[in-house]
C-alpha cells in the first residue's frame, strides 16, 4: 500500500497553503494534533503504491485534486477502503491519512551492501 517510509517525530513547516505537500516523499508522520486525523498517520501522495480511488463519485469530490471531506477515498488492490487523500486546491497541505487498522508497521533494518561488509574473519586466527 506504501512504499517504506520514515517516521518524523514532529511534522516540518509549513504546515498550511495550496499545492504544498505536508510531508516530503519517503516520509510519515503521527498526527498528535486534536481532530479528525488525532492518531493517524499522514504520507505524501506519491508514497501510496497499488491504490485506486473509490468508486462512488461522491467520495471522490475536489475541482482540482480530492477534497477528502466526503469520507474514504482510496482503495488498496482488492478494493478495502484504506485512506483518505486530501488534494484539492483548498485543502492544503495535500496528504494521505491511512484508515486505523488498514496497515501493518515493519520496521526494516538498514541495508548494508555486501561489498561495505568486509571478508568474514578467519576463525583460525
Amino acid at each position: 500500500m506504501t512504499r517504506p517510509v520514515r517516521l518524523l517525530g514532529e511534522v516540518p513547516d509549513p504546515l498550511s497553503g495550496d499545492g504544498v505537500d505536508l510531508l516530503p516523499e519517503g516520509c510519515c508522520w503521527r498526527d498528535a494534533r486534536p481532530g479528525k486525523s488525532c492518531g493517524r498517520f499522514l504520507l505524501n501522495l506519491r508514497d501510496m503504491v497499488n491504490t485506486g480511488y473509490h468508486p462512488d463519485g461522491r467520495r471522490v469530490s475536489g475541482c482540482c485534486g480530492l477534497s477528502g471531506i466526503d469520507g474514504v477515498n482510496t482503495l488498496c488492490a482488492n478494493g478495502h477502503e484504506v485512506a483518505t487523500e486530501s488534494s484539492d486546491c483548498w485543502t492544503g497541505p495535500h496528504h494521505v491519512e491511512l484508515e486505523p487498522y488498514t496497515y501493518i508497521l515493519v520496521e526494516l533494518a538498514d541495508r548494508v551492501p555486501e561489498a561495505e561488509l568486509g571478508a568474514a574473519p578467519d576463525p583460525t586466527t
